[in-house]
């Protein structure tokens, strides 16, 4: 790209996202979920909890977590950005759920109050999830074999964001751990790609800037994204690298 296409190009827009993060940062990236055929609505709470929302309150979402639903908004995956070390590898948990087992969540304020103060808690739906998969986190590997649940394969790749502890040696917080893990269900693979374009650069304001979201756009194949004071980016073929015009 040329000086004076650099000039007088648009700005580079993010693709249209699947996995959505709470509390639904950007303009548009709003998971929209159906039970009965109706759709559900979300509402920010005063102490920064999401309410989910029928004619009843049906669940609740602390911040930076992410939502991925399937294509008929009737099920959704669900993590939570930060992952897990206690000893050896990090690891993520994915929730599976389906919108027609959602009850209503009697006693709002205190399952708010009770989310709140769950520090291994990330949601409160009042029902059993379809599945519970724990995923381990080796960064050392870019690419490996992984069996998914069954019911994981209506979804045919997940692309998240997250801080990985132990990605680096060298890491000082969660801010620049960041990593876009990429789950293909049917091709039973897992992908682990540091962004070390944004880890490794000593001008980040680590926390106050941070990457957010990423998909993958359907015209090119690569991998887009937008972060909080972060602008939209696109990778190179490394999915470690920002690309450069």
């Amino acid at each position: 790209m040329g000086l004076f296409d650099k000039l007088f190009s648009e700005p580079e827009k993010p693709v249209r996202y699947s996995a959505f993060l709470n509390p639904w940062y950007f303009e548009e990236a709003v998971p929209v979920l159906f039970k009965d055929r109706q759709p559900l609505d979300w509402e920010k709470d005063e102490t920064g909890v999401t309410i989910l929302y029928g004619d009843v309150p049906y669940g609740l979402l602390k911040k930076y977590s992410y939502l991925q639903p399937n294509k008929t908004g009737t099920r959704f995956l669900g993590w939570y950005r930060h992952a897990v070390r206690d000893v050896g590898l990090a690891s993520i948990t994915v929730f599976l759920y389906d919108t027609r087992d959602f009850c209503e969540i009697e006693l709002l304020e205190n399952s708010i109050r009770k989310l709140t103060w769950d520090k291994t808690s990330f949601c409160m739906f009042n029902c059993e999830p379809l599945e519970k998969f724990t995923i381990q986190l080796d960064s050392r590997m870019e690419s490996s074999h992984l069996v998914f649940p069954e019911r994981f394969r209506e979804f045919e790749e997940v692309i998240m964001v997250l801080d990985i502890p132990g990605l680096y040696a060298n890491e000082s917080g969660p801010w620049n751990r960041t990593a876009i893990v990429i789950l293909k269900p049917l091709q039973e693979r897992l992908y682990i790609y540091p962004q070390d374009w944004f880890n490794q650069n000593d001008s980040i304001d680590f926390g106050y800037e941070w990457i957010a979201m990423a998909a993958r756009d359907p015209k090119t194949g690569l991998i887009k994204g937008e972060g909080i004071k972060v602008d939209p980016f696109t990778l190179d073929e490394t999915n470690r690298q920002r690309l450069k015009y």
